[in-house]
């Protein structure tokens, strides 16, 4: 006899409405979106995160500007930016027309030490483990002529972002 799996699933603003806590090792999906969370047994929905899946995020390519690198957030799609050109001098990030949770990831190539200044919203992971929740400034040290971060984000409509970071030579 065949055995049938059946995963809990709704629509995303069902279970961000409803926010449970899935029990450990549950699997529940978003029909809508087609992500999935995983339970712990005592993290709510809301700041459970999801899933990784290998799939292609949509590319966008984009241009520090007057000292600024602005992240566009106008559709629904993760995302996965890509800076234009290495950058050699200081820049700020900021977030645009940000509606609703995604992920994003940000690759950055840089010739030099290049400080870059998140807004107070981006939530990262400071070297003794804690969480940073003020303006930081991380500086990208490059060890080649045109070294590439990525730096990827779990986006939330509301007041915090949250950074993680990723290559061998991460920001400081």
């Amino acid at each position: 006899m065949a055995v049938k799996l059946q995963i809990r699933g709704d629509t995303a603003a069902a279970w961000t409405a409803a926010n449970p806590v899935l029990a450990v090792r549950e699997l529940a999906a978003e029909t809508d979106t087609q992500r999935f969370k995983f339970g712990d047994g005592v993290t709510s929905w809301n700041a459970l995160g999801y899933v990784e899946t290998v799939r292609e995020l949509e590319r966008v390519t984009v241009a520090v500007t007057g000292g600024v690198l602005t992240l566009d957030m106008n559709n629904t799609h993760e995302r996965k930016f890509e800076v234009a050109a290495a950058q050699s001098s200081a820049f700020a990030i900021a977030f645009a027309n940000v509606t609703e949770a995604r992920f994003i990831s940000l690759t950055i190539p840089i010739t030099t030490g290049v400080p870059i200044t998140m807004p107070s919203n981006v939530v990262s992971r400071r070297a003794d483990g804690r969480w940073n929740n003020t303006t930081r400034v991380m500086t990208l040290t490059a060890v080649g002529t045109a070294d590439w971060f990525e730096l990827s984000f779990n986006v939330m409509p509301g007041p915090l972002y949250i950074l993680r970071a990723s290559e061998a030579n991460f920001p400081s």
